[in-house]
């Protein structure tokens, strides 16, 4: 689990637009200009750099420094890969010409296998087939191939985390990064090696294709991103254990699982009407990718909560993203007055269509017409079941 960070955005159900924070593609690292950074190291062993902090203020999915490897097994599964810069994932061909960018429709061919071989290598091989992604190439610009899997060094890839939970996915023989040709976002933009650098071409989300059994808990698999709208400014949302809040200031909720978040709002801006907190998947993913994929029959986001004072008058939803590549096709919510003791609350998601992912998982909107501040109030134990 990691902790969200601060993204000033705005709901699309208040007829706001989100910004494109992802980082844009860095032209200046397609050639061997001396200014990219890039992965050293022979025989496939990664000594990289970090990926470059892109337009994301909040660093959510723009990345930062800082790689790492992956452990052997960690990443065993059933994927999608999708281009940080295009939000299309990587395409099968039914020839072995090679691979493509396409959009992510749920065709067969985007699934792909990851099987750990060794010392944090991948084989990448395409699902219901006996062929594996290869590489190898000393030269850049030389297309990623499909050839039938086998023990080559060839077909194995190490991923390696970036800070922005995307990965480097490096070959084994080559010490080359799979890349988008060109950082294009055109369909059918041909899959190659290139030497690692900073584009956002190189980083690959891997989105899982294996639902995730209920129940859930929110703060395992989401992230809080908190938004202001209208001139407001936004909440805080502090998890338990940090700015001197252990254990939401020493009443957690009972039984509570996940994260004990405090919410606070200091003061409301002149012309202000509302201001909150959106759990995503990935961390800072407003569309861009895929959302967590979750096994069938959730009737109910139960939670727990309770105000400082009682009274304070909360919305909790779930769902609502529109307008994007990867949007909530659904939208849940629950008004609630809080009491000052800690209750026990849910959201009906009882026939929801929710089984091509989930990307926000809960959200706190606070409006402030019914409210007054300085506002404060608890959320805890935060699950899909």
């Amino acid at each position: 689990m990691r902790l969200g960070l601060t993204a000033l955005l705005c709901l699309t159900w208040e007829g706001c637009s989100f910004p494109d924070y992802r980082a844009p593609f860095d032209s200046s690292c397609s050639d061997h200009a001396p200014t990219c950074n890039q992965m050293a190291g022979t025989g496939g062993v990664a000594a990289g750099t970090g990926a470059r902090g892109g337009a994301d203020p909040g660093g959510s999915l723009a990345g930062a420094g800082g790689t790492a490897v992956v452990a052997p097994r960690e990443l065993d599964g059933t994927y999608r890969l999708v281009a940080v810069h295009s939000s299309k994932c990587l395409d099968a061909p039914a020839t072995r010409a090679g691979f493509t960018q396409a959009p992510c429709d749920g065709r067969d061919s985007e699934s792909l296998t990851l099987t750990s071989v060794e010392a944090g290598f991948y084989a990448l091989g395409v699902t219901g087939s006996v062929d594996c992604i290869a590489g190898g190439s000393t030269e850049n610009g030389v297309a990623l191939n499909r050839t039938r899997c086998s023990t080559e060094l060839s077909q194995q890839w190490l991923p390696v985390k970036q800070d922005d939970g995307a990965y480097w996915l490096v070959n084994r023989s080559s010490n080359k990064c799979a890349d988008v040709a060109n950082g294009s976002k055109d369909d059918g933009t041909s899959i190659q090696e290139w030497v690692c650098n900073t584009g956002s071409n190189q980083r690959w989300v891997l989105a899982s294709l294996i639902a995730e059994p209920l129940p859930i808990v929110v703060d395992d698999f989401f992230a809080p991103s908190i938004w202001g709208g209208n001139g407001t400014a936004p909440a805080s949302v502090s998890p338990s254990g940090s700015d001197g809040n252990a254990d939401c200031a020493g009443n957690r909720a009972p039984g509570g699982r996940g994260v004990c978040h405090v919410v606070r709002l200091l003061s409301f801006d002149k012309g202000a009407t509302y201001a909150g907190a959106s759990w995503l998947h990935p961390n800072g993913n407003w569309g861009y990718f895929p959302g967590l994929r979750l096994a069938s029959g959730a009737t109910k986001i139960s939670f727990k909560a309770r105000g400082e004072h009682g009274g304070e008058v909360i919305r909790f939803q779930s769902g609502g993203l529109k307008d994007t590549a990867f949007p909530d096709p659904f939208f849940v919510e629950s008004k609630i007055t809080l009491s000052d003791a800690w209750q026990s609350y849910s959201i009906d998601v009882s026939g929801v269509a929710y089984q091509a992912g989930v990307v926000t998982g809960f959200i706190l909107y606070i409006d402030i017409a019914q409210n007054q501040a300085p506002l404060l109030f608890y959320v805890d134990d935060v699950v899909w079941e």
